[in-house]
């Protein structure tokens, strides 16, 4: 059976809070896979499942295939699941079609936005950082484990001070800076 690593806040939570795990919870549910999920920390990424899978750099979404491979990265699973599972409902097309009988100018036209929301809203570039930035706090409630909490505020997680910078930030101007970066997406959505 596949195992799927979902990122908690603590071992003891079963609150799974990561958007990036969400979107290929539900592609293994819309594919219905089975699958099992195995509760990871950030800690846990960084140790325990980067020594397992022999990727230093591995992140959340991960999956572990039967075989012990490891996959990670929301997009990359989604086109193993398209590619595994073709006899059912195409993950890109959103008709309800099994990948197999779907017009493949429906399915490039679905990755093609896939990747344009995966490149703009789950990417580390500036403009998209105000998310982080403004739930930052938020965030920080969630984690109640304390050596992760220690973890999650330490130097070595966001750079020298980068904990009180992110606390002190102000909330009205991430507001109104996470509204202008959705203009695009809006205006897209509209056409």
């Amino acid at each position: 059976m596949i195992k799927f690593y979902e990122l908690v806040s603590s071992l003891n939570s079963k609150c799974f809070f990561s958007p990036n795990t969400w979107k290929t919870r539900m592609c293994l549910l819309h594919k219905g896979v089975q699958f099992e999920t195995i509760p990871v920390t950030l800690l846990d990424v960084r140790g325990d499942l980067a020594n397992r899978s022999n990727k230093p750099d591995i992140y959340v979404p991960a999956i572990e295939l039967p075989d012990g491979q490891f996959i990670y990265d929301s997009f990359h699973i989604a086109e193993w699941l398209e590619n595994t599972y073709p006899d059912q409902p195409s993950l890109f097309t959103g008709d309800g079609q099994s990948t197999n009988k779907s017009h493949l100018g429906h399915i490039m036209m679905g990755k093609n936005y896939a990747r344009m929301i995966d490149l703009g809203l789950g990417a580390s570039k500036p403009e998209w950082a105000v998310w982080f930035d403004l739930f930052f706090p938020q965030l920080d409630q969630l984690i109640s484990d304390e050596k992760l909490n220690n973890y999650f505020r330490s130097d070595a997680r966001h750079g020298p001070q980068g904990y009180q910078k992110l606390m002190s930030l102000d909330r009205q101007d991430l507001i109104r800076r996470a509204k202008m970066n959705i203009q695009p997406l809006v205006q897209i959505l509209q056409e």
